[in-house]
């Protein structure tokens, strides 16, 4: 698979203001009251994106290195880093706090028009990757940066987490250390 860089922004933009400041900040407490239109999954209507001048969202230490676990946990393909040194964050963009990435995971389905998550402009994705990163200073807070995915002949963005797939078909199983990951 091979990311779309195009849609990774869109999205990237949204989730950053629309989940983080409505909805995590309040708590699990509060998520049964986040009914309506504004909760997951998310349409990103192209016409309502408004662009706005901020500081740039940073990604630091994602073009290192680490390892980690792959799960099967029933719903999705999770991977864990184990590191002790170098985390992946991020950090600017508006965010309170930096931000370390504790996990991430896909969303797929049977056809290539089914499997994200989220929606631009009411098109499904092949796949998305959500990215889970809690605060480094108060890890009660999250932000999810999602990516759609779309499918290609070059498999290196995602190639260890495809070289251990057939390891953890059945739902909990999983595989440690396997190679280094490296985002960008």
């Amino acid at each position: 698979m091979s990311i779309n860089k195009y849609c990774y922004l869109i999205q990237l933009s949204a989730f950053q203001c629309f989940f983080f400041h409505k909805f995590v900040i309040s708590g699990p407490c509060h998520w049964p009251n986040a009914d309506g239109h504004q909760q997951s999954p998310v349409n990103l209507d192209l016409g309502l994106i408004k662009h706005a001048s901020a500081e740039s969202l940073n990604f630091l230490n994602y073009n290192k290195g680490f390892e980690g676990e792959i799960t099967n946990n029933g719903h999705s393909v999770q991977v864990t880093p184990h590191t002790e040194n170098v985390w992946p964050e991020i950090h600017g963009g508006g965010l309170d706090q930096a931000y370390r990435l504790a996990q991430y995971h896909f969303h797929w389905g049977q056809h290539d028009n089914e499997g994200s998550e989220h929606t631009l402009a009411g098109l499904h994705y092949p796949a998305e990757l959500h990215l889970v990163h809690k605060g480094v200073e108060n890890a009660e807070k999250i932000v999810v940066v999602g990516v759609f995915l779309i499918l290609g002949d070059d498999d290196k963005p995602l190639h260890p987490e495809s070289i251990v797939l057939q390891k953890v078909i059945e739902p909990g199983c999983n595989h440690n250390n396997y190679s280094k990951v490296r985002f960008f």
